[in-house]
């Protein structure tokens, strides 16, 4: 009990029957070790002197508790969470501590040690989910397992706590409703509001683009609770992505003045340097992530520069570093299949390198090494598969992929990848030369209801496609419309992902080409411009395409003089 308040030491002692009289002795203990910090004894010959003799011990450790308390850490009040385990619970207590510090890997390794002490500890399986999927790379079905366990367990909870576990099924596990879960989430916040609900509410309206109500939920849970170290960095998405950038960078700031050492304030700041167009400062801030202390900012550096590294077309330098945070990754508890790594690897070879063969061999071999069926549903890798292969010209090995999905995903799986779906068919469609069919995919990628329209606010690659799309139609106009709106549509994390590291240098060189095609040289050439900076050094390979681009360049200023 001590340890579960926060408490340093227990007084305790014994009373001891000694011939006609007593022995007796008074000690402080600390509550986190059991070690003894300071002791007193005496005897008495008869009972009469008891009373008296405890008061002379009492004034006697009194005296001594506050100097020996000064060498006692202060160690946390443990959660208040149920369980039967003393020891379940400190790790616990651990893990949420780590959580709480982005410190991801270390949080999942924690739960999960909690929950193979007690499993039937419900808190701890909500935490594992939790920190698994603020991790960004454990497995779903790591996060459907535990999310299922403790609605299993939800009966052992209170009416508040079981609400909450109900509607956390329903949010990011196999549930998969995410307006059930919205309405379990505001009945228990109309009633016991706090800032971890707040929180978890707002990423909801995130997902939906309502930003405005999620930025007003987040700017109270961090009045409610300063010490709240997720809704400060939190924030910064719905207020960048709702075009409020002064909003954004003040709130970036507010984080790293009030939590130094919080992982996601130091990103933030260096992702706000990318979206100023300050690559040179980005790339060195990651650089700086990957030489830290902490594994943790060591793996989030290494994402990102990865994906920095394929938008300025420096594929081998995003291989290797890739395949270093990745061994990084392993070494703190998370392993990402390897057939992952071996689609991008594809899709690169496909999109930049346009050695279709070689992706499709690459693409085969994966599969033969590490075959779908291997992986739990909900973790294979369909969409990515079926896209690269779509890239690499193999539209019907792409359609093939999805049809296995179809066949082996059950009804709510199917429905929460509805958008996933679309996307890739809108892929297959630009490989089958059937610019209208992908035109129709994107507009109903949007999904179930629930699910915000993706185009432009939750995959701005929806935009680039569009703009091929059109560009396919031989419609100028049009393409040109939805490449601006790639462009300029505001989206924090942009930078990762099939975004920007996809799309950006292809996008800046076909809009400097439609605007020459138009006889508009000056739009051309601002386009052409950002092409030539972005991949000035690139590798190799690409180069020819950068000295193909200088030339339409040099051409396009002999014609304006």
């Amino acid at each position: 009990m001590a340890q579960r308040d926060g408490i340093k030491g227990i007084v305790d002692g014994d009373i001891t029957p000694l011939g006609t009289g007593y022995a007796l002795s008074l000690r402080l203990v600390s509550a986190d070790s059991g070690n003894v910090l300071t002791s007193f004894r005496t005897s008495v010959d008869k009972p009469s002197d008891l009373i008296d003799a405890i008061n002379s011990l009492s004034r006697k450790l009194r005296g001594k508790i506050g100097e020996s308390l000064k060498s006692v850490n202060g160690s946390p009040a443990l959660a208040q969470v149920t369980t039967s385990s003393l020891d379940a619970l400190r790790k616990f207590t651990e893990g949420s501590l780590a959580n709480r510090r982005s410190d991801y890997s270390r949080a999942v390794v924690l739960f999960r040690e909690a929950v193979a002490i007690d499993s039937t500890f419900t808190a701890a399986w909500i935490g594992l989910a939790a920190a698994a999927a603020n991790g960004n790379g454990f497995s779903q079905s790591e996060i459907d397992h535990a999310l299922s366990m403790s609605y299993r367990f939800r009966g052992r909870l209170d009416p508040t706590a079981r609400l909450l576990t109900e509607a956390r099924y329903f949010n990011g596990g196999p549930g998969r409703d995410r307006s059930r879960a919205l309405q379990l989430y505001q009945r228990i916040f109309a009633t016991d509001s706090s800032p971890p609900l707040a929180n978890t509410i707002a990423l909801i309206y995130v997902g939906i683009g309502e930003f405005a109500r999620a930025e007003s939920l987040y700017t109270w849970a961090i009045q409610r609770d300063s010490n709240f170290t997720l809704a400060h960095g939190n924030i910064v998405g719905p207020q960048f992505d709702g075009g409020k950038f002064a909003a954004a960078e003040s709130s970036v700031a507010l984080a790293r003045r009030r939590h130094p050492g919080y992982l996601t304030g130091v990103l933030l700041a260096a992702v706000l340097r990318y979206h100023k167009g300050d690559l040179a400062v980005y790339r060195r801030a990651l650089d700086s992530l990957r030489t830290a202390k902490a594994p943790r900012l060591r793996i989030t550096g290494g994402y990102y520069l990865a994906d920095l590294d394929l938008i300025n077309g420096r594929l081998r330098d995003a291989e290797r570093v890739l395949a270093e945070t990745r061994t990084i990754d392993a070494q703190n508890g998370r392993e990402v299949p390897p057939i992952v790594d071996s689609i991008a690897l594809a899709r690169n070879d496909a999109w930049f390198l346009e050695q279709r063969d070689r992706a499709t061999k690459r693409l085969d071999a994966a599969l033969a090494a590490h075959p779908l069926k291997t992986l739990p549903v909900v973790d294979r890798p369909y969409f990515a598969l079926a896209s690269a292969y779509a890239l690499a010209g193999h539209p019907d090995r792409a359609r093939a992929v999805l049809r296995e999905f179809e066949s082996e995903a059950d009804t709510t799986l199917r429905r929460g990848r509805t958008p996933d779906t679309e996307v890739a068919l809108a892929d297959i469609a630009l490989a089958e030369n059937k610019p209208k069919d992908a035109l129709a995919h994107l507009a109903r990628a949007g999904g179930e209801s629930m699910d915000r329209d993706r185009l432009g606010k939750e995959h701005e690659s929806d935009y680039a496609r569009a703009g091929f799309a059109y560009d396919m139609e031989q419609n100028a106009d049009s393409a040109i419309a939805s490449f601006t709106k790639f462009l300029s549509t505001p989206a924090l994390h942009r930078i990762i992902g099939p975004n920007d590291p996809l799309y950006l240098a292809a996008t800046y060189k076909r809009l400097g080409e439609l605007y020459e095609a138009k006889g508009d040289a000056k739009n051309a050439a601002t386009y052409y411009t950002k092409f030539v900076d972005l991949w000035k050094n690139a590798d190799p390979e690409l180069q020819p395409k950068v000295a193909e681009v200088k030339k339409r360049l040099a051409r396009l200023d002999t014609e304006r003089r």
